[in-house]
């Protein structure tokens, strides 16, 4: 069962994503709002898919590292988060100047809504249900490469959209594979590994929307320097810098839902 709603989510999730206009052949007067309807509805749909997965599979909501605790071991990173987007706003020149908005006419709550929504669903199935899933049949190291891959696969759609106009096969070919290389690595560091040490899940969804948030909605991101550094080299710098102080070492012994987590442990 597991492998097939794997490949279930996945071809919903590439249909879903981007360019897949499903909503349009029913209703037409969804307007600018059909591809946020139709995303909002759809990541519904596999959230709600996912948790029935997950009862199958016997992983409890606790399992996932949603806990009190938690939260409040994720709030330094949410301020970082907050604080480097305010920065690049800044550089930018203004609000005005860094949004970009994607969808003409789509509201700030509609953006937050969609954005929120949508790392919530993916960090919840490929974290919550394919990583821990995996890990429980065949090992942790499996468990964080096979969550890659399936984050890396179903955002092929997105990826197409980046080829050049006009390129022919091979340059189609090398694009998907660096782009697959790429989003590989980094799902792989940024939401799977990180996932596995800390067993925190508001980390991994707090990283996604912000990289989200960013990559798409603020035209002042830029290369991929600044990528890795706001979203994988300064989050392990803040949540190390967490888990070994000594305000936080309360929290981390008392009892928390744990997939396994690889924590530091608490002397």
């Amino acid at each position: 069962m597991g492998g097939l709603f794997v490949f279930a989510l996945t071809v919903l999730l590439i249909l879903l994503n981007r360019d897949a206009q499903v909503l349009t052949l029913f209703w037409k007067s969804f307007g600018p709002y059909v591809d946020f309807v139709q995303q909002m509805m759809g990541y519904i749909v596999i959230a709600c898919l996912g948790a029935f997965a997950m009862r199958a599979e016997g992983i409890k909501w606790g399992d996932l590292g949603l806990s009190r605790n938690n939260l409040l071991l994720s709030l330094p990173l949410l301020a970082v988060f907050f604080a480097g987007n305010v920065a690049l706003v800044y550089a930018a020149g203004g609000w005005s100047q860094a949004f970009r908005p994607v969808v003409a006419g789509l509201p700030l709550w509609a953006v937050a809504a969609s954005i929120i929504i949508v790392a919530f669903t993916e960090e919840f199935v490929f974290r919550g249900f394919v990583q821990i899933g995996t890990a429980r049949r065949f090992g942790i190291t499996q468990g964080i490469l096979v969550s890659a891959m399936v984050f890396s696969l179903v955002h092929v759609p997105t990826d197409l959209a980046g080829v050049a106009p006009g390129s022919d096969a091979t340059g189609v070919i090398m694009t998907l594979a660096m782009a697959a290389v790429g989003r590989f690595l980094f799902s792989a560091l940024a939401f799977s590994y990180m996932y596995q040490f800390t067993g925190n899940l508001y980390i991994t969804i707090m990283t996604h929307a912000f990289y989200d948030f960013s990559l798409t909605y603020l035209v002042v991101t830029g290369g991929t320097l600044t990528i890795v550094l706001l979203y994988l080299v300064v989050p392990y710098i803040v949540v190390l810098t967490v888990y070994y102080s000594a305000p936080f070492r309360g929290l981390l012994r008392r009892p928390a839902a744990e997939p396994g987590r690889g924590a530091p442990p608490v002397s």
